[in-house]
């Protein structure tokens, strides 16, 4: 069951992640673009509305690794054999 929570737990974390991120897009085209907003006030707004979000999805992706330990990054290379 724990491993069930874990991978639901990371998947939540990576569309959260995601979900901010297209959001992030629209609002600063929707500032910046429609309503001629400065650039670097609209980017440091949407970055502050946006880490929060931010930080709960690290914390589901990280809980979501502890839960669901297949979802732990893996090597790409294979491991050295021991002599």
């Amino acid at each position: 069951m724990k491993e069930i929570w874990g991978k639901l737990s990371w998947i939540a974390g990576t569309l959260l992640n995601a979900a901010t991120v297209l959001l992030m897009v629209i609002y600063l085209f929707g500032v910046v673009i429609w309503m001629h907003a400065p650039l670097i006030p609209a980017l440091l707004l949407t970055l502050a509305m946006a880490l929060p979000l931010f930080g709960l999805a690290w914390l589901l992706k990280r809980w979501g690794r502890f839960a669901f330990p297949r979802a732990r990054p893996q090597p790409w290379y294979p491991p050295k054999d021991s002599e």
